[in-house]
């Protein structure tokens, strides 16, 4: 068995899974800004509004509120909530068992953004909003993150090169090749 071209392969965690690794989508940006917070895991970050210690397990893409926040990929929405932490937030599940979570939306989600619903790359899901407490001493953004297979991943590795690009203005630790 021979390994997927690069543009395909994704990580999945585990190196003989390449399979399903190549049906891991390459992600769009979700909403234009400047990278904020980094996903990290394994370092606790100290959250303003909660005088408090986490560990921050997305990226942040720092914005204006109300910026329109897209689908980084296809795939189905599976679950929409009003976090009290959060505010409304968004699940897409997409293949190679990939999921993308988007959270600090306004309530007002796009037309047709419900469970259930399939979406395209770029489909509008939504806006940033300022309604999640956890982040509310932060400036304006979108909290994106990433699942494969029900493991927390860093949504950076899973870009496409022009999103990295993007986002590189104001990051220059990140991965381009």
């Amino acid at each position: 068995e021979t390994a997927p071209p690069a543009e395909t392969a994704r990580p999945s965690g585990n190196d003989t899974d390449v399979s399903v690794a190549a049906k891991i989508p390459v992600f769009s940006l979700p909403a234009e800004g400047e990278l904020g917070k980094e996903h990290d895991p394994s370092v606790q970050v100290f959250s303003n509004t909660l005088g408090e210690w986490r560990v921050h397990l997305g990226i942040d893409i720092m914005t204006n509120a109300s910026a329109p926040v897209y689908a980084a990929a296809g795939g189905e929405i599976s679950q929409i909530s009003d976090d009290p932490l959060w505010g409304k937030c968004v699940w897409i599940e997409h293949s190679g068992d990939a999921v993308s979570i988007y959270r600090g939306l306004s309530d007002d989600l796009a037309e047709g953004i419900e469970v259930g619903a399939k979406v395209d790359e770029g489909c509008l899901i939504g806006a940033v909003g300022e309604g999640g407490i956890l982040e509310l001493a932060e400036e304006p953004h979108l909290h994106f993150e990433m699942k494969v297979g029900g493991a927390d991943v860093d949504p950076i590795e899973y870009f496409s090169k022009s999103a990295l690009e993007a986002l590189a203005k104001t990051a220059e630790t990140l991965p381009i090749e």
